[in-house]
């Protein structure tokens, strides 16, 4: 049988492991946030477990800041912009945390009344060099996360507000999705957004305090709301070390 390259493995291993990810079918219809208001009262042990739960991600959350250095390989396939191709890149991110005020313009930016909600967030800069197109992009945005659903399997899920997304220049809510566990070292976070172009599905995963993986899948627009993803146009996949 014909070998397959290394780069080509890393590609395939990623989308399998996005193909298999709980929630991975959008719902064009769920960006609501009504059902926080509407939760069932947790019984003792669902609140103690949501509580170890939420603080896991938040003390996920404050491990984002401070200066990374990123190394990553984009794979274009049938691209509507780029074709089919390989890119690599650097880039750094400053991140630090927001303060109240901050979190609040998030908010209101992007149309959503926090009343009490709780929430959390960084602001992040960065500054990319696309090694083949010479391409230098620099940008920032500010990162609000409002933790909505409670589980009990280490799982939070709820929305994710910026300042502007990284597709479009506006503000931009979005789903995201934490969990816990051995063998996802530190936590692993998965958000999810949906463009006027695209659908993309961003991870980071947090392996020890000052390393993280990230990997980036981009997906063409389905036809219909609701149907499975099944057209990659962008993968994306990296190292980031925290100095």
């Amino acid at each position: 049988p014909k070998m397959r390259s290394l780069e080509q493995i890393l590609v395939l291993t990623v989308l399998a492991a996005f193909s298999n990810v709980d929630g991975f079918v959008p719902s064009f219809a769920s960006n609501s946030l009504g059902r926080s208001a509407q939760r069932l009262k947790p019984t003792k042990m669902v609140a103690e477990a949501w509580k170890s739960t939420k603080q896991m991600f938040e003390e996920f959350i404050d491990k984002q800041a401070g200066q990374w250095a990123s190394e990553r390989t984009y794979h274009y396939i049938n691209n509507p912009k780029y074709g089919d191709g390989v890119e690599r890149s650097t880039t750094v991110f400053d991140v630090s945390p927001l303060d109240d005020e901050a979190i609040q313009e998030v908010a209101e930016a992007n149309k959503v009344p926090l009343d009490g909600l709780e929430t959390c967030g960084f602001s992040v800069s960065f500054y990319t060099e696309m090694k083949d197109r010479g391409e230098k992009i620099r940008a920032s945005t500010n990162v609000v996360f409002i933790p909505e659903e409670e589980k009990l399997d280490g799982v939070v899920e709820g929305f994710y507000l910026r300042s502007s997304g990284y597709e479009w220049d506006k503000p931009t809510k979005s789903r995201f999705t934490f969990r816990q566990g051995a063998d996802i070292g530190l936590g692993q976070l998965q958000m999810k957004t949906v463009y006027d172009t695209c659908i993309s599905v961003d991870q980071i995963t947090l392996l020890l305090d000052n390393t993280r993986l990230r990997r980036i899948v981009n997906f063409a627009l389905p036809e219909d709301a609701g149907i499975q993803l099944d057209e990659a146009t962008l993968v994306g996949f990296g190292v980031e070390v925290r100095s």
